[in-house]
């Protein structure tokens, strides 16, 4: 009789429907959603990174539209990464090359390879014409080139062979006028002042030195000075390089004071 009304209550225990846990369903659905979606952004992100640095590999080896077409061989100057590109083999060459000055019809450069510091370029060749660095270094004219390395000045041919070397003493970055103000009364009595010339000049040499100069063009003083002025017809400050001191010079050059 007992095991009779066991297996009874079993039987309604059974037919009794289990009562669900909607939150443990919602959350695991919601959770599983959130998972798909981060799956999804991560694969999206690994997409653009893919595609970002495949773009970027384009840029650098293939495309060249922000590039400086350069001679007749179909080579490039790329500013960005300071260097040559040849296109056919997809590869940067004489890297290092800060700046590039030339004309489209020049075959030959100029590039800045350091602090003041200069290289000539073959631009058919991608090739230095020489292993000379120079301190400054002009364009090709008739097919010779002047450029100054220490004190001596290279006369060079295209094809970087040195046609002249001479001392660079002689040689000028500029000559300039020394004028002084003069006091000068006006009609009614008043004081102002004129800028008269001198009769000397400031010579600069290449290394942008200023020395002092007669009328007739006679260097004075050797080239020791970063300013000289006027403080007088016959008399001139020069001030020595880097120091912030200076002496009085008169119209020979001669130390007065």
């Amino acid at each position: 009789m007992q095991n009779s009304q066991d297996n009874t209550l079993n039987q309604v225990e059974k037919q009794v429907p289990e009562t669900k846990n909607w939150f443990n369903i919602v959350f695991h659905s919601v959770l599983g959603f959130f998972a798909a979606i981060t799956v999804v952004l991560i694969f999206a992100f690994m997409l653009f990174v893919a595609g970002f640095w495949i773009r970027q590999g384009y840029i650098r080896w293939f495309d060249t539209d922000e590039l400086t077409a350069v001679g007749q061989c179909g080579y490039f100057y790329d500013p960005d990464n300071e260097c040559f590109v040849n296109p056919k083999p997809n590869r940067r060459v004489l890297q290092g090359c800060k700046e590039l000055v030339f004309n489209q019809e020049d075959s030959i450069g100029i590039v800045l390879v350091g602090n003041n510091r200069y290289r000539y370029v073959n631009l058919n060749t991608l090739s230095f014409i020489n292993d000379r660095i120079y301190f400054r270094a002009d364009m090709f004219t008739n097919g010779r080139a002047i450029a100054l390395d220490g004190d001596t000045l290279f006369h060079i041919a295209p094809n970087g062979e040195t046609i002249l070397a001479e001392a660079s003493d002689w040689v000028y970055a500029s000559i300039r006028e020394i004028t002084y103000d003069q006091p000068v009364k006006d009609s009614d009595g008043d004081i102002f002042y004129q800028d008269v010339p001198t009769g000397m000049y400031t010579y600069e040499d290449a290394w942008h030195r200023l020395g002092l100069m007669s009328g007739d063009f006679v260097r004075l003083t050797p080239p020791l000075f970063s300013d000289i002025t006027a403080e007088s017809k016959d008399v001139f400050f020069a001030e020595y390089l880097d120091s912030g001191l200076g002496v009085l010079i008169n119209r020979k050059g001669t130390i007065i004071k």
